[in-house]
Formats: C-alpha cells, structure tokens, sequence
C-alpha cells in the first residue's frame, strides 16, 4: 500500500497563522526592519526634492525631482544639535557642484544653485569682501558649510505642473544625469 508520508515528507506543511510568535517573526519584524532601514537611508544618505523654479543656466525646471546624496560633503546626523558632533569626514565641495542647500534666510526652505565662490575668493554678490573659512557662493547666496544639504546626483524624473494629470510625466527627462563644468 502507498501512502502519503512516502512521498511528501520532504515537504513543509504551508504557515499557518495559530500563533503570535510567527506572526511578529514573518511579518511584523521584516517590515520594522525595511522601515528603519528606509528612514536611516533617506535621513543620512539619499534624498530626494521637488523643485518648483526654473533654473535654466542648471538646466533644471520647474517641477523636476532631483535626487541628493546627502553624505557628499560629510556625514550628518539626524540629531547632531544634541550630540554635539556637526559632522563627519567632512568634504569641501568643488567649483560648479550643482548642491541643494537651506536657504540663508532661516525659513528652511531648500534651494538649488550651483557653487560659484570657494573659501578665500573675493566676491561682490550680495556684498564685497572674501569669503571665509568654510563658506561658499551659491548663485548670490554666501552658505555655510552647515547649511549645504548634499550634491545633485540626477533627476530622477519631472511633473509638468500645468499639464493635465494624464500628461504630466515629461517622457524626455527620467533618470537625466547631473553634469558638472
């Protein structure tokens, strides 16, 4: 006579849901684990943003979303004020990085522009005198090294904002990379 068990003992019976412990280890645990992994990746290394100006020297328009790598110029925690440590491994960003950065005047609006001016320049936008330590010209803002976001990796893709929703999508401009001078 045959039987079952000759022939399907190599297989697993399906899951059964009867308890909690299987439960928190197949479902709840893993999608934790992607949670945090996601807000670590996006608070400390990636980034993205929706820009709602033209900038045409840039080449980026309104509406495009550009991707941002955030430990570009160093490190940054997310509770750095607290810890006491601004950052790590800090970088000096080059002339003709295009950067996203906080705007000077405290809103916390994030602009991007492309740096101009490096420390010891002589410049006379907004006002004359060289730039310290530490400080950049971007487009006519003087920023600090605390206030720059990351460098442009690429546009990821870009929304007409006054086209209908059907059309929206600019088909020509996904996963256009940076250039740099």
């Amino acid at each position: 006579m045959v039987t079952k068990k000759r022939y399907f003992r190599t297989f697993k019976k399906p899951l059964r849901w009867k308890g909690g412990k299987r439960f928190l280890r197949y479902v709840v645990l893993p999608a934790f684990t992607a949670v945090v992994l996601m807000l670590v990746v996006r608070t400390m290394f990636f980034t993205q943003f929706a820009l709602s100006a033209d900038q045409p020297g840039l080449d980026l328009m309104n509406g495009d979303r550009v991707l941002v790598n955030r430990a570009a110029y160093g490190l940054h925690l997310p509770f750095e004020e607290l810890l006491g440590t601004p950052c790590y491994r800090q970088r000096d960003p080059q002339r003709g990085d295009i950067v996203a950065y906080y705007a000077p005047d405290g809103t916390g609006e994030i602009l991007v522009d492309s740096i101009s001016g490096l420390p010891g320049d002589t410049v006379t936008t907004p006002q004359r005198g060289i730039l310290p330590a530490e400080t950049y010209l971007a487009g006519a803002s003087i920023v600090s090294h605390q206030q720059l976001v990351g460098r442009i990796v690429c546009i990821t893709y870009s929304v007409d904002p006054d086209a209908r929703w059907w059309q929206c999508l600019r088909q020509d401009r996904l996963l256009l990379k940076a250039y740099y001078d």
